[in-house]
């Protein structure tokens, strides 16, 4: 956050704010949202291996990305893929 608001030019505090207001989420759980509807995407339309999408939507470990993603979805990586789960849609 200190980066992003300092290549913003404002403050943390005000960054927040704003991202609340524009984002209606914090900017943790727009990030994390985002990255969990490109892993159900690539989930459903590649053959990309779980631990590859992990890599590829910025977790540096398949675990704790099927963590995040069970959290987001209330399915393992692989119960997704195998079920009939499309759109995907976030809690």
């Amino acid at each position: 956050l200190e980066m992003l608001a300092s290549a913003a030019g404002t403050s943390r505090s005000r960054l927040i704010a704003a991202a609340q207001r524009e984002l209606g989420a914090g900017i943790f759980n727009y990030v994390t949202r985002i990255r969990m509807q490109e892993a159900a995407r690539l989930l459903a339309d590649t053959s990309m291996s779980v631990g590859r999408i992990a890599w590829q939507v910025g977790y540096q470990s398949e675990a704790a990305f099927s963590i995040a993603f069970k959290r987001y979805s209330g399915e393992q990586p692989r119960q997704f893929r195998a079920g009939d789960r499309r759109p995907f849609a976030l809690r």
